[in-house]
């Protein structure tokens, strides 16, 4: 189910200095992998989050995107574990799961051309397989009372993620996304591009937020089907904050978390590709900055005890000094997300 990362090996990336302490010094980890192994120590651990990465590209191939979103948690864990261990942040706050095994529906894909019709239908199908997975094990998490910090792989995970939290509370949730795209394309099999018309055709989301969305980039279906559920979905564009400055970004995030209200679970979705010129499959020179993203996740944390925080779509080989930029990138939203819980 997993494939756990251990002690020795955050520590083989933590940078080491004397009358200093790093999290990849205090970090909790688990130590088997089977499914009943991983419940009982995710259920006995003292850590209130748990960290998981979800090293996959199928879903980005299946909505024909760019490869690369398999790489992130690499990035991402050999800069989390350098961050300060200090008043701001502890390392003790974590249980690190490591990544959750779907390399066997990796090398599956990879053996398939998503131009072709055929093949597309069979790397959509492997899709289903991760959701399978992903639900299963956020089910657990959530089942055991912690939060789920997941670091993707792409988009499509939202929906095996929202799903796996909704049967664990037995309810569906509230989900906010910061993301150029909605991802509610047509049913038409699964992908990143249609998690969350899936999790809500499906009653696993009962309302759905979206912050940023740019308005050349939503196609006309789901711009008709939001304006059809206007009590379930409710869409803000990324022009009238950053070119018709009818508002501004936080009184945009404000507004999406008032719809949502607190009544229900919640969750919080953030597409890096948002950010403009960070390295994903769907690059845009136009977005908001870094800091940006960081206010989106402190403001839609705080106060509110999330489910889960997903942070998806990063992808280092597709930039220039990628690792460093999705790694550290990553990292602090990490960090402003534990900040403000």
């Amino acid at each position: 189910m997993i494939n756990p990362i251990s002690k020795e090996e955050l520590l083989q990336y933590t940078g080491l200095r004397t009358g200093e302490t790093k999290l990849g010094e205090t970090l909790h980890v688990v130590e088997q992998s089977s499914y009943a192994s991983i419940t009982k120590e995710i259920e006995n651990s003292p850590a209130p989050f748990v960290l998981v990465g979800i090293p996959e590209d199928i879903g980005v191939r299946g909505n024909l995107g760019r490869k690369g979103a398999i790489d992130a948690w690499w990035s991402f864990i050999q800069a989390f574990v350098n961050i300060q261990e200090n008043n701001f942040l502890s390392g003790y706050q974590i249980l690190v799961l490591g990544t959750l095994q779907v390399a066997d529906l990796q090398v599956k894909a990879d053996q398939l051309n998503q131009a072709n019709e055929n093949d597309l239908v069979q790397i959509r199908e492997l899709v289903e397989e991760v959701d399978q997975r992903v639900s299963t094990l956020i089910e657990l998490i959530v089942k055991a009372g912690k939060t789920a910090i997941v670091i993707g792989g792409g988009h499509n995970n939202s929906y095996p993620i929202i799903k796996g939290a909704s049967e664990a509370l037995d309810k569906p949730l509230h989900v906010i996304n910061c993301d150029p795209h909605g991802d509610f394309r047509a049913l038409e099999g699964r992908h990143s591009g249609n998690g969350f018309a899936y999790a809500m055709n499906q009653k696993f989301m009962h309302k759905y937020a979206m912050v940023g969305l740019h308005e050349s980039y939503n196609n006309q279906f789901m711009l008709d089907e939001w304006a059809n559920r206007t009590d379930e979905v409710f869409p803000q564009f990324f022009e009238d904050v950053f070119v018709r400055s009818e508002h501004t970004w936080k009184e945009q995030i404000n507004q999406a978390l008032d719809y949502l209200g607190k009544e229900a679970p919640f969750g919080i979705e953030l597409d890096l590709d948002s950010i403009a010129h960070f390295p994903v499959s769907a690059a845009t020179p136009s977005g908001i900055r870094l800091e940006e993203a960081r206010q989106y996740v402190h403001l839609s944390t705080i106060n509110r005890k999330p489910t889960y925080i997903h942070l998806c779509e990063g992808a280092p080989t597709l930039g220039a000094n990628g690792n460093t930029t999705v790694g550290k990138g990553i990292a602090y939203l990490v960090s402003d997300f534990l900040k403000a819980y």
